[in-house]
């Protein structure tokens, strides 16, 4: 049910862990084919002065999906030109509308916690389960925590484990390499 622009953020959001404000504003100028490499600065997260640049190597599905869109003559030109500029909230903002392709797809969330102080109340499936996944689809597959920290931007151990979900199978391949401490089978 995704347009091809939206189908192209879902697989950059994924393939990247791209936040959805991200995935908006991404230029070609970012967009490396040659050497199969996104670089991008996160917008959210700030070092100082400085934006932490991110250098993921392109995923072969994504790259499949960049290879079917014309490349412009000017590099500043938006990958997704009808999402660049656009806000991510409101009625009419992005998280909204990934929240109804979603619906439109038969893919129903429920709100997330009701949130006190600052901030808004998400909901439990949106865009940036997107970036979870990217996450916890790597720590499942054994990739180790500080690559996974490098391509996710994250500062701090304590925020990527809250990113990181593991799967029952790669639990029980951990439990299998134990010892046994009793009688053999």
């Amino acid at each position: 049910v995704a347009s091809f622009e939206w189908r192209g953020m879902v697989l950059l959001g994924y393939y990247t862990g791209a936040r959805i404000s991200d995935c908006a504003q991404m230029r070609w100028s970012n967009v490396d084919l040659p050497n199969r490499l996104i670089r991008f600065s996160p917008q959210k997260t700030k070092r100082g002065n400085k934006r932490k640049e991110i250098v993921c190597p392109v995923h072969e599905e994504l790259e499949d999906y960049l290879l079917k869109v014309p490349v412009p003559d000017n590099e500043e030109v938006p990958l997704f030109p009808n999402f660049a500029g656009k806000t991510t909230s409101g009625a009419h903002g992005l998280s909204r509308g990934f929240q109804r392709l979603m619906h439109n797809a038969g893919i129903y969330s429920e709100k997330g916690d009701e949130k006190t102080g600052r901030g808004r109340r998400f909901s439990k499936l949106g865009f940036h389960s997107l970036r979870h996944s990217f996450t916890s689809a790597m720590a499942n597959a054994g990739v180790p925590q500080e690559i996974r920290r490098e391509l996710t931007g994250h500062a701090s151990e304590e925020v990527h484990r809250k990113y990181t979900h593991f799967e029952l199978q790669p639990l029980r391949r951990a439990i299998e390499q134990l010892p046994r401490l009793g009688s053999k089978k």
